[in-house]
């Protein structure tokens, strides 16, 4: 699945690199996330699944021949990401290696590697149709989608999973005519492992941050992990420049911007030299704003986490003592489901102080919308 952006963003100038070694980040000691967290037992999710290649009379005229190629998936179930799936009851992440047919059959058209990270989910409470459904991200930090509904069966009982889906070699750049389905068949089964047990974030911290942030989550914020008008802005536990988990409920009490930014994206380096004049102008006015920005790692790789040399880079460039958190998909998982065809970087949301979403954007050129929004709900 392509997750890049619109052109309209590709190839604009990019903030320029700064000396890593005098980087803001490197002035930080290193600490854990708190360790106050409740702990709840861990699911864990194994699949094997045989994809079926069945390709059109046009593709096979091309070369192509019918094939198969299977993947067995090991996950341990995570909390932190619940954005990710929101349907998801039960969601994993773990390795999903092929087992056989990688070059001869996967290879050639998908590209890729024989082992790669995955996340399988499930929407696994009792349903009165008697069915779950299965959610799978074959990307890391990309939003789950729905792959097939299953007989709901009790724990430790293997389940019988298939689902089809058809495309051209177009899809994949190849420039080979015609096109295939894919039938997937295999089995899941879901356990419990009572020995491993893992940290619940959906929790108010209670250690003060090494950079400062405030620790403002009343702890009865509730959400959908959607981005809607009017709800909750749905939460993130991202790492900041002293390498903690920031939770982005701890700004609630104040006016908040939600800045999806990349590294290389034009548009997004001059929302970040507007901000200080903007924060200032809001402080006069009234409204005082804090701007959080969550920074990817190109508009190439959307969801993917920057490295420390790019969080350092931003900050040296566009520092203003506002939040800058290393994405991990979130921004994408808010925006995209919103603006749909039409996600542009940057992309941003304002939440009033109760952190109710009150309006979002894409692209950039000034901070005016964004004040004039915040004044006439404010009331001026």
């Amino acid at each position: 699945m392509d997750v890049r952006p619109l052109a309209w963003c590709l190839g604009l100038s990019a903030c320029q690199p700064g000396p890593a070694d005098t980087a803001p980040a490197d002035t930080c000691a290193d600490t854990d996330s708190p360790t106050d967290l409740p702990r709840v037992p861990a699911h864990r999710l194994q699949a094997s699944v045989t994809w079926i290649l069945d390709y059109d009379a046009v593709a096979e005229g091309e070369g192509y021949v019918d094939c198969t190629y299977t993947r067995v998936f090991s996950g341990v179930q995570f909390l932190d990401q619940p954005y990710l799936c929101p349907a998801c009851d039960v969601l994993t992440k773990g390795t999903a290696a092929m087992t056989e047919g990688f070059a001869d059959c996967y290879a050639p058209v998908f590209g890729g590697t024989a082992d790669r990270v995955e996340s399988w989910g499930f929407d696994w409470p009792d349903k009165s149709d008697g069915t779950a459904t299965l959610y799978r991200g074959g990307v890391e930090n990309l939003i789950l989608r729905e792959m097939a509904e299953v007989a709901l069966a009790s724990l430790d009982t293997p389940l019988a999973v298939a689902w089809t889906a058809a495309y051209t070699l177009a899809d994949f750049d190849l420039p080979a005519k015609g096109g295939f389905t894919i039938d997937a068949e295999g089995e899941v089964t879901v356990t419990v492992d009572g020995s491993t047990l893992i940290e619940d974030p959906l929790h108010p911290r209670a250690e003060p941050y090494v950079c400062g942030w405030p620790l403002g989550n009343p702890g009865t914020l509730a959400t959908d992990w959607r981005l809607r008008p009017d709800a909750v802005l749905p939460t993130a536990w991202l790492h900041d420049a002293c390498d903690e988990s920031v939770d982005i409920w701890d700004f609630h009490g104040t006016w908040v911007v939600l800045v999806a930014s990349q590294p290389n994206c034009g548009y997004c380096t001059v929302l970040a030299e507007a901000t200080p004049a903007f924060r200032a102008e809001m402080e006069a006015l009234g409204h005082p704003v804090r701007v959080i920005t969550v920074l990817g790692e190109s508009l190439s790789n959307v969801v993917g986490e920057p490295s420390d040399d790019d969080l350092n880079r931003w900050l040296l460039a566009y520092d203003d003592g506002e939040p800058v958190l290393k994405d991990r998909g979130y921004g994408y998982a808010m925006f995209k489901p919103f603006f749909e065809d039409e996600l542009g970087y940057p992309s941003y949301s304002v939440q009033r102080p109760d952190m109710t979403v009150l309006a979002a954007y894409h692209g950039f050129s000034s901070w005016d919308a964004v004040k004039a929004d915040i004044l006439e709900d404010a009331g001026k």
